[in-house]
């Protein structure tokens, strides 16, 4: 059986694979990564996730993540606790992201905890000019 590493590997080449021909302006990448990319540096998987990043000019959002909880992952029995769930935009949203936040619930049935990231996603009128179809205005 593959380890953890492996898949996510795995997933991320077929990511990179299917979107090389995409045309896009805005992206918004979110996954339980088992790597806690923001302190295990010297990992060589938190090194491809964030090459993974910087090759679609994204940023993960480590940062942004409230500094008295930023553990995704709960295991009560045990006390174990990681932060491995994360997102990333790409550099154009990096400022219209207002917070993330980690909800941390009795009733949830996971031992992961959902992070929701509060964003705000520029409208735009026109297509940009490398999608098929031009710059010509959406209807609204």
């Amino acid at each position: 059986m593959p380890n953890s590493s492996d898949v996510v590997l795995d997933c991320l080449s077929s990511i990179l694979n299917d979107t090389g021909d995409v045309h896009y302006s805005q992206i918004i990448f979110g996954s339980d990564l088992n790597a806690d990319i923001a302190m295990d540096n010297d990992n060589d998987l938190c090194a491809v996730l964030h090459d993974f990043a910087s090759d679609l000019g994204m940023k993960f959002l480590n940062d942004k993540l409230p500094s008295d909880n930023r553990m995704t992952h709960q295991v009560v029995t045990t006390g174990a606790s990681a932060a491995i769930d994360h997102f990333a935009v790409c550099q154009s949203l990096y400022n219209s992201v207002h917070s993330i936040t980690i909800e941390d619930s009795g009733i949830n049935l996971s031992d992961h905890c959902p992070v929701i990231l509060d964003i705000d996603i520029p409208e735009f009128n026109t297509l940009p000019s490398n999608v098929k179809g031009g710059a010509e205005p959406r209807e609204q």
